[in-house]
């Protein structure tokens, strides 16, 4: 099994973003449609699954909208979530400890902060700049991780 563990905010998003949707009554940043569709193409490459890191997964509201804008077939793909512990890097050590029993062959992890401790993850950390969210570049990048025998 190939994983991808995602933050969304400067991933699926970034500073030109226009999308905006309502959730407990504030207006939040939504997902890129042209961003989606470059995780698309990493998921169809490497036949990889989801696994959401980011503070997303905390609010029901925000997977919904996450989950209508990718469209079923795409939040098909999402097997999980890393729990909610102090830094990232721990909530995925702990997510990978929970999972010991997914065989799994490669990931990566896609978030645009460099600190929480990813940088640990080596390779396997693919950051995004915020400003712009995952590219071209970067899904190449992914798709070679993923992909590596």
């Amino acid at each position: 099994m190939k994983i991808v563990i995602l933050d969304v905010d400067g991933v699926l998003n970034n500073a030109k973003t226009t999308q905006r949707f309502y959730c407990r009554g504030y207006k939040f940043i939504s997902v890129d449609p042209e961003l989606l569709d470059l995780l698309k193409k990493i998921l169809d490459a490497t036949d990889a699954n989801i696994v959401v890191s980011s503070t997303w997964r905390l609010d029901e509201e925000s997977m919904t909208h996450l989950e209508k804008m990718m469209g079923r077939k795409m939040a098909s793909k999402i097997i999980g979530q890393t729990p909610s512990l102090h830094f990232r890097k721990d909530e995925i050590n702990r997510w990978f400890e929970n999972n010991k029993k997914l065989t799994i062959e490669s990931f990566v992890v896609l978030d645009d902060v460099g600190d929480q401790g990813l940088e640990d993850f080596g390779e396997n950390f693919v950051q995004t700049n915020a400003y712009e969210g995952l590219t071209e570049e970067l899904v190449d990048k992914c798709i070679e991780i993923l992909n590596k025998d």
